[in-house]
């Protein structure tokens, strides 16, 4: 734990089935926060609890969910590091200054989306839609990843990439067949 440093909780395994909370976990629970999760054998999606900063058992609803559309979202300078964002729509969107590095962008609908000043650095762009997308001033950007996408038709492009990538590929700039 980090001094200083406000916190809602904890999480940790125990490892056999018992997931009853020892004096010593008592003890750190009072001093941080007021939600403690505690994961225990055989690690399924059932076998966890979570406790109060008393070790009093604590209802905790958890959401599973896939999140599909941000259509015309405003994400300006979201972090989305290392995320799995493999086909969701983000048309229209906001994306300036996203931290978008080492994402899994797989099929993604980014047309019309706006990532000026977005790092991009180590994305995975196979497949993806960058029809009408601005890419000007994005970070770390290939041309080895934007000659996976789908589509760069009417994309704005900074001429370091613009240049090459008409030269060698030409079809991404090509109005995209319905």
């Amino acid at each position: 734990m980090m001094p200083n440093v406000k916190a809602v909780g904890s999480i940790h395994s125990h490892p056999g089935p018992n997931c009853k909370p020892p004096k010593a976990d008592l003890r750190f629970f009072s001093k941080t926060g007021n939600c403690h999760i505690i994961v225990f054998y055989p690690y399924d999606k059932q076998s966890w609890k979570c406790y109060d900063n008393e070790g009093n058992i604590r209802e905790l609803q958890v959401l599973d969910v896939k999140f599909e559309d941000f259509e015309e979202a405003n994400l300006d300078g979201a972090n989305f590091e290392g995320a799995n964002l493999e086909g969701i729509d983000f048309k229209k969107a906001n994306l300036e200054e996203a931290d978008l590095e080492r994402t899994d962008l797989v099929g993604t609908n980014l047309e019309g989306t706006d990532l000026v000043g977005a790092n991009l650095e180590g994305a995975n762009l196979k497949g993806a839609n960058l029809k009408r997308a601005n890419l000007k001033g994005v970070n770390e950007l290939t041309i080895d990843q934007l000659s996976k996408v789908k589509t760069l038709y009417n994309a704005k492009l900074d001429d370091k990439l613009l240049i090459p990538l008409k030269d060698k590929h030409p079809v991404l700039f090509e109005r995209p067949k319905l």
